[in-house]
């Protein structure tokens, strides 16, 4: 019974890795390029953004880190970690990110095409969307907010990524 069991759950693990490798092995890495974040003010944030991208837990799930610098300082801005594995249970990916401000949030995530994703969660006012396409070498992000009750998406973020 306890070879059963073992072997159950080392298929499990081998079809996550399989998976998480074929549809986002492409994100492994460490990538940079420009980002702007408008903010609530309206103000637009110019960013220097980094993200450093690996496997963990056995290659079950992306270690995704996300630092963001303005052109006028030298300290992160923005700092986010990120875990994005396949959930067996609810058949879907899963994004649970942590941010320097001390947010956490559980996002649904997406594939939408070769290398075409989205990812998004739900807040009190409505949803916010992010939506990732990473053709040709480039990984592009935009964030767009969704008004509860509507079918309009505002833009509020967009970076653009080049592999290093």
């Amino acid at each position: 019974m306890k070879t059963l069991i073992l072997l159950i759950a080392i298929s499990l693990q081998m079809s996550a890795q399989n998976k998480i490798a074929e549809d986002l092995g492409w994100m492994i890495g460490h990538w940079e390029g420009p980002a702007i974040s408008n903010q609530a003010n309206q103000e637009k944030l110019e960013l220097k953004q980094k993200e450093f991208v690996r496997w963990g837990a056995g290659k079950t799930i992306l270690v995704i880190d996300g630092i963001g610098h303005s052109a006028s300082q030298e300290e992160a801005v923005f700092n986010a970690t990120g875990l994005l594995y396949w959930d067996e249970e609810s058949n879907s990916y899963k994004l649970h990110s942590f941010t320097m401000d001390n947010k956490a949030i559980i996002a649904d995530f997406k594939m939408l095409g070769e290398k075409k994703a989205e990812w998004y969660f739900t807040i009190a006012t409505g949803t916010i969307i992010y939506k990732i396409d990473a053709q040709d070498g480039i990984w592009k992000e935009k964030g767009y907010f969704q008004p509860k009750d509507s079918d309009a998406l505002y833009p509020f973020f967009e970076m653009n990524l080049s592999k290093i």
